[in-house]
């Protein structure tokens, strides 16, 4: 019944665009599809998704296996809040992919690199601040949204949120690069790196550290996805500047983390109090950018001004 429920939901929210495409699609006869030299590019796309989804799932089944459902439900918690979070960082992702391609299709790389570039720093002055701002406030988040009981996903999640740079990278190379400039051997060969190193990590991790095990796998699997993206785009484009201003952004999370963490010491944390350490937090961020004017910034801001 549940599956059932979750495939007729999603089946019921693909048919709804159906009424929208009669005023800009007509009808193709299947015929003129050719629809037989379209599946070798998709089983090429379906292997890194399939790929991504054995080794997020076999994190859950071995911790269950190794150390039982109390420790895979501890990871699951920590995995669904991170994920939620890195929906908004890797959102550019399916923006900027059609972008990209056509530029590429017209033969414009300049244009092609310049949108790795823009989307990169956009990202990790996004990414930085959510993942060092989730780590801060982790502890009190799980007590308060799970229960007590929960306390200890605090820890996994305050780790894990690492990946949310680490993914955020990768998605920019991987989804916003790799793809649209039809170097899919490079991108699948990076997802199954990242899931052979989960899987060989998993084993003796978790049966040393339990779920923590697990966390640190998965860290290390998606360093290993973008590390091997890096190394593959390195002498395309500049590395140099893809991740200049960097130091800016973690520079500014890490003086954010730090007053979050000062500000809630000793103090009960509600609602209101998490609340009030995320706008504090965010204000602090973003005056710490103002100082070190990273050229994403000052460019913006020069934007603005000419255009009002």
């Amino acid at each position: 019944m549940y599956i059932l429920i979750l495939a007729l939901s999603q089946a019921v929210g693909f048919l709804s665009l159906w009424p929208y495409l009669r005023k800009s699609v007509d009808m193709v006869p299947i015929r003129s599809l050719n629809l037989i030299r379209h599946i070798r590019p998709s089983v090429t796309l379906l292997i890194p998704q399939i790929a991504t989804q054995i080794y997020l799932q076999l994190n859950k089944t071995m911790l269950g296996s190794f150390e039982g459902v109390q420790a895979a439900g501890f990871y699951d918690n920590s995995d669904k809040i991170i994920k939620m979070v890195l929906a908004i960082v890797t959102a550019t992702g399916t923006v900027l992919l059609p972008h990209v391609a056509h530029s590429f299709a017209d033969g414009d790389h300049v244009a092609v690199r310049r949108s790795l570039v823009t989307s990169m720093h956009v990202i990790l002055v996004v990414a930085f601040p959510m993942a060092m701002g989730l780590a801060s406030i982790a502890s009190p988040f799980s007590v308060l949204f799970f229960g007590g009981k929960f306390a200890v996903v605090g820890i996994y999640m305050a780790v894990e949120s690492i990946v949310i740079v680490l993914i955020g990278i990768s998605n920019a190379i991987g989804i916003q690069y790799l793809l649209p400039t039809n170097q899919l051997q490079a991108y699948t060969t990076s997802v199954v790196i990242g899931s052979v190193v989960n899987i060989i990590l998993n084993v003796p991790l978790i049966g040393l550290f339990g779920t923590m095990g697990a966390v640190v796998a998965t860290v290390v699997s998606e360093a290993a996805v973008s590390l091997y993206q890096i190394v593959k785009v390195r002498k395309q484009i500049s590395i140099l500047r893809l991740f200049a201003e960097t130091w800016k952004y973690f520079v500014s999370s890490i003086i954010m983390y730090i007053i979050i963490k000062l500000i809630g010491q000793g103090s009960t944390m509600g609602v209101f109090e998490i609340f009030g350490q995320v706008i504090v937090g965010c204000i602090v961020y973003v005056s710490v950018l103002f100082i070190l004017r990273p050229k994403l910034l000052v460019s913006y801001i020069v934007s603005f001004r000419e255009k009002h």
